[in-house]
């Protein structure tokens, strides 16, 4: 969760918050957000190229055994404005992983109002009190009309032309346990492993984060994920004007 506020300087000429602004905002909330997620496997990998060989079970970018720098690069964004923020309002924007693929990780930012979301615990700042008991119902359309704006990125973690597999990467961060010998998800999905449907099913309660759960988690981000994924095919559309074009124009420079 980062708070922020919109200063005049990010004001449109409608006099709320531009549109282009939302995207660097998101930037700065992402990276707090990716670090945090994979440091333990940075740590690793950092450990792999200064000792030059490889460590436990590996970092990210080293399951050869020869570490190398990586990247994280950001394949695409869409985002959904709801409402507007006027100049000077504060705001937060929660960001959290929504699931991954064999190679993109899914990660959604949602712009809202601040106070409304009471986190019932905090991993990173256990010093923090609690807003709510754990378990607590809370009030969806309270939290729906607080949502200012909501956007859908993909990373992608790289080792020159090596695309590493974010479940290499999460396994390296030690977030998810190794998966069991012979183990084969028996849950909801299509023959192509896909979600079933196009209504996100409900979220997944569980103590234990076995892979069965991981795995329906995953699948249930994953059925909203793959709608964004499927918005590759617009640069198809591109006919480098075949047709003609209306006219064309220069920047203000």
């Amino acid at each position: 969760m980062t708070s922020s506020r919109t200063p005049l300087l990010e004001t449109d000429y409608n006099l709320h918050k531009s549109n282009s602004t939302y995207f660097s905002d998101m930037d700065v909330s992402r990276s707090h957000l990716f670090t945090a997620i994979i440091r333990n496997a940075i740590k690793k990998n950092n450990a792999v190229n200064k000792a030059k060989k490889a460590v436990g079970t590996g970092a990210v970018g080293a399951e050869d055994g020869k570490g190398g720098r990586h990247i994280v690069a950001l394949g695409g964004i869409s985002c959904l404005f709801k409402k507007e923020i006027l100049p000077y309002t504060k705001y937060e924007m929660w960001t959290r992983i929504l699931c991954w693929d064999r190679k993109w990780f899914y990660l959604i930012t949602h712009f809202v109002k601040p106070g409304v979301g009471k986190p019932a615990g905090w991993t990173l700042q256990p010093w923090r009190k609690p807003k709510v008991t754990a378990g607590q119902n809370v009030d969806k359309e309270k939290l729906m009309g607080a949502v200012y704006a909501t956007a859908i990125a993909k990373y992608v973690i790289k080792k020159g032309r090596l695309t590493i597999a974010p479940e290499q990467v999460l396994r390296d961060a030690d977030m998810v346990p190794v998966k069991p010998d012979g183990w084969v998800y028996h849950g909801e999905t299509e023959s192509n492993g896909h979600a079933n449907g196009h209504v996100l099913p409900e979220k997944v309660e569980a103590e234990g984060w076995n892979w069965d759960v991981i795995e329906k988690e995953r699948l249930r981000g994953l059925a909203v994920a793959q709608k964004f994924a499927e918005m590759d095919g617009m640069h198809g559309y591109f006919d480098g004007g075949k047709d003609g074009a209306l006219g064309e124009f220069a920047d203000l420079f």
